[in-house]
């Protein structure tokens, strides 16, 4: 067993005065003479401050008792037994890597255009009765079709009556494209009719028939219309009849949680991919919206989107890198064509935050438009598609400023502390229990330390659960906001761990969780390096470590609830070769006697037991148990050898305010067996005694009134010297 404490400093002058009491001697040598020798020696006559004893019972550097408030000289104050330890805790915030995002879009409706009208005229016969007249319609430029199913595709077929004769009971009929009723056309009048065609057919020509009754007169009947700004659903035609443009916009997510203001990019590229599910090819083009030039930016302050409202037309010309340089490519049918937007180093990029998606978006306009007509026959359906790729490589950015938008929670690692308190195993189990401290506090200093000097985070909650991994139960918590974290900042937070200390393990587990609320300003700087191993997993990364130095404090402040037996550890000591002419007295005997006065909140008994040097390793292997069995019992303890140092009542301190009379008596065996060998050991226990709560000051004191009487036989050898 290691030696755990100092040997208490109110036996020390005892024990030394012990070893160091005068020889006598007799002048006479003839006759041999024996002669009894009584010494009584006072050995002390003071009064002991526990806050300037306290040096003396400690060796660790990281361990101590101090008045908590000196300056004050407040007599009232507690003494705190306090432990230093430091932790590390690290939280790391990483993007990753951007994922390809390709949206697929039908073509829709194809809207006909630049079909001229055509006009069908036929002469009516002069006498009144039943007319039907038919009529052939030839479609120019366009094979076959299919109209688009809309209520707003209705073909308009304008009747121009031309004769002498009314018409009545007009009905305009076709065979694929409907037909339509009017009531009558006087002479010289014109009527429009209504095909709906939503959903029908029709080939290059078709029939047309004009029914109706007439009054007697002669004349012409023509029909004219046009196909223009109908829809197809599918087509056969001429390419001048299908030019058009269409406009999609994409939603590229880069990050949830934060809405970005701005990414500064380190270097990468943004690949663009065009895909022509059709017959025909297109003239393809894009725009990534406020992607500018960051040096531009920097220089004009400009950190969001909505700064750009002031930029001018020149800005725009010189610095914004959003648009393809030319006027688009020729994506052919059927096929897929990539350009890359050159490398991004030096660009900022300003995003949106989508509040459906709950992401932060960058955003792409892509445009195809049809090519100018060359003559050629197309076919086209309104379910052919096209689709448009974006995506990432060798994506890193340098920076970025955003609103943490949802609660942002990292955990860091499970410290486990060691308490390397001056108690062993068995110790800790007798206090649990029964001697329970008022008030013990962790006092965190958390200093953190970012990868570069610029990050920042406005507020970053963090929450400190400690625990005994024996006990999982029994937790002790506590919250503390830090705000503007960054490098140079210290944060100072106090948590209560009575419950855990109160189970006295010998470690305790602190587990950190950081929480960035939502609303939270946030610049995150990369320190990612393109030789990371997560190089490919991420776009960037941010570590904080929190350097923590805690400080266990615990009043010495108690409630006593049962008897409490603490193991103290042992110590060795030299037997000075000059008391070895102790072995020639006759019937040596010792006895200490001490009167205590206690001002304190100690209420408890001091064994020892004493082994010469044979006996010192089985006195530091025998367990807590065996050394208490030992102490109990004085004959089983003499037979193994060893010595009740303190007596077998042990040394009691009563409780405060008032005194109490020890006396401890060594007799000749026990005299013997700490001279007979060159160095003893001895080991320690103390017994708290219940009592109720009482907390040690810095002015409370032990006065110990102790003298030490001698007695023995002298005779001749005695007056040796060795």
């Amino acid at each position: 067993m290691k030696q755990m404490f100092r040997l208490p400093f109110f036996l020390l002058p005892a024990i030394l005065m012990c070893m160091f009491y005068m020889k006598c001697a007799n002048p006479v040598d003839d006759p041999p003479l024996q002669w009894e020798t009584k010494t009584q020696v006072p050995v002390s006559n003071k009064s002991f401050f526990l806050r300037e004893e306290f040096d003396n019972l400690f060796d660790w550097d990281s361990m101590s008792v101090a008045d908590p408030r000196p300056d004050e000289k407040d007599t009232l104050d507690t003494l705190v037994f306090s432990i230093e330890r430091f932790t590390t805790n690290l939280f790391e915030t990483s993007q990753e890597a951007l994922k390809n995002n390709r949206i697929k879009k039908v073509l829709g409706p194809l809207a006909i255009v630049n079909s001229p009208p055509f006009t069908l005229s036929s002469p009516v016969p002069s006498n009144p009765g039943q007319i039907s007249i038919p009529f052939t319609a030839k479609l120019d430029s366009i094979y076959n079709v299919t109209f688009y199913d809309t209520a707003t595709n209705i073909l308009a077929v304008t009747i121009s009556n031309t004769s002498t004769a009314t018409l009545t009971n007009i009905i305009i009929s076709t065979s694929t494209l409907g037909s339509d009723t009017i009531t009558n056309i006087p002479p010289g009048s014109t009527a429009n009719a209504e095909l709906h065609v939503r959903g029908k057919s029709t080939g290059h020509t078709f029939s047309i028939t004009l029914s109706a009754s007439k009054t007697a007169g002669a004349g012409v009947v023509s029909l004219r219309m046009s196909v223009t700004n109908l829809t197809a659903s599918s087509i056969k035609a001429i390419d001048h009849l299908l030019q058009f443009k269409r406009e999609y916009n994409s939603s590229y997510e880069l990050t949830d949680t934060v809405a970005i203001d701005y990414i500064d990019l380190a270097d990468g590229f943004f690949f663009y991919e065009f895909s022509n599910s059709t017959d025909i090819p297109f003239m393809a083009s894009r725009e990534h919206y406020h992607m500018w030039i960051a040096p531009f930016c920097k220089g004009k302050g400009i950190d969001s989107v909505k700064n750009l409202s002031g930029v001018s037309h020149l800005d725009s010309l010189e610095s914004y890198y959003g648009k393809l340089k030319n006027n688009g490519i020729t994506v052919q049918p059927n096929t897929s064509l990539e350009m890359a937007q050159s490398n991004l180093s030096s660009t900022r990029l300003f995003t949106f935050w989508d509040p459906v998606l709950k992401k932060t978006v960058t955003k792409v306009r892509y445009i195809i438009e049809t090519m100018p007509p060359h003559g050629d026959t197309v076919t086209l359906q309104a379910t052919d598609s096209v689709s448009f790729l974006i995506r990432a490589t060798h994506f890193k950015f340098e920076e970025l400023v955003g609103t943490v938008m949802e609660p942002y929670v990292r955990s860091g690692d499970t410290q486990k502390v060691f308490l390397d308190v001056p108690w062993n195993r068995s110790s800790l189990d007798s206090l649990r229990g029964r001697f329970l401290l008022q008030r013990v506090s962790g006092e965190i200093t958390a200093d953190p330390q970012l990868s570069d000097s610029l990050s920042y985070i406005d507020s970053m909650k963090v929450n400190f659960v400690i625990y005994s991994p024996e006990s999982l139960a029994v937790k002790d918590s506590a919250s503390s906001t830090f705000t503007h974290v960054c490098n140079d900042s210290i944060f100072k937070r106090s948590i209560d761990i009575t419950n855990v200390t109160n189970i006295f393990p010998d470690t305790i587990c602190i587990v950190s969780k950081m929480i960035i609320p939502s609303g939270t300003k946030m610049r995150i700087r990369n320190d990612l390096s393109s030789s990371d191993p997560d190089g490919s997993k991420y776009i960037g990364r941010m570590r904080i470590r929190l350097d923590n130095k805690y400080f266990l404090n615990s009043d010495l402040d108690w409630i006593v609830k049962d008897t409490v037996i603490m193991d103290l550890g042992s110590g060795t000591f030299e037997v000075p070769d000059v008391l070895r002419f102790i072995k020639k007295l006759d019937d040596a005997k010792a006895w200490f006697n001490a009167l205590i006065a206690n001002q304190t909140n100690l209420n408890m008994y001091l064994h020892a037991l004493l082994a010469p040097r044979s006996k010192m390793d089985e006195l530091d292997s025998i367990d807590a148990n065996r050394f208490t069995f030992l102490l109990n019992n004085p004959d089983s303890a003499r037979a193994s050898g060893f010595i009740h140092f303190l007596g077998t009542e042990g040394i009691y301190i009563p409780k405060r305010d008032s005194t109490y009379a020890n006396e401890v008596f060594w007799d000749t065996p026990a005299l013997d067996s700490i001279v007979s060998s060159d160095s003893c050991k001895w080991r320690w226990q103390l017994r708290f005694v219940p009592g109720s709560r009482d907390a040690l000051r810095d002015v409370d004191y032990l006065k110990i009134n102790s003298s030490l009487r001698v007695s023995g036989i002298n005779n001749m050898d005695s007056l040796l010297i060795w």
